[in-house]
């Protein structure tokens, strides 16, 4: 994400999908059902994927991502690392992975 706002492009919208209500946990591509707003077996789920389909047609409708009941979603850029957790109580952190780089990648730099 830090290369590509680098380029000083389009935003750069970030998220980690940390929802887990399955034996399966979270999981890449987890989120998908939900962009799409497929049916979901709890309220609480459906309520999520109601909100993550909503910031998918906003953000192809104007550029920036947002529903009801999420935070404002920041652009991330490299000083302040925004990214949404995508969650039952979705959250807009900063730099919340910087710990763990530095232990896998310790001569990055931000």
């Amino acid at each position: 994400m830090s290369h590509k706002a680098d380029q000083n492009g389009a935003n750069v919208y970030a998220y980690v999908f940390t929802w887990d209500n399955s034996a399966l946990g979270a999981f890449h591509g987890a989120e998908i059902s939900f962009v799409f707003d497929h049916s979901q077996s709890s309220s609480t789920a459906q309520k999520l994927a109601d909100q993550i389909s909503q910031a998918w047609v906003n953000f192809a409708k104007t550029g920036v991502p947002s529903a009801e009941g999420l935070p404002e979603w920041e652009p991330y850029d490299r000083q302040n690392g925004a990214t949404m957790l995508l969650d039952e109580n979705s959250t807009l952190v900063y730099g919340h992975d910087r710990k763990l780089m530095s232990l896998l990648a310790p001569d990055y730099v931000y």
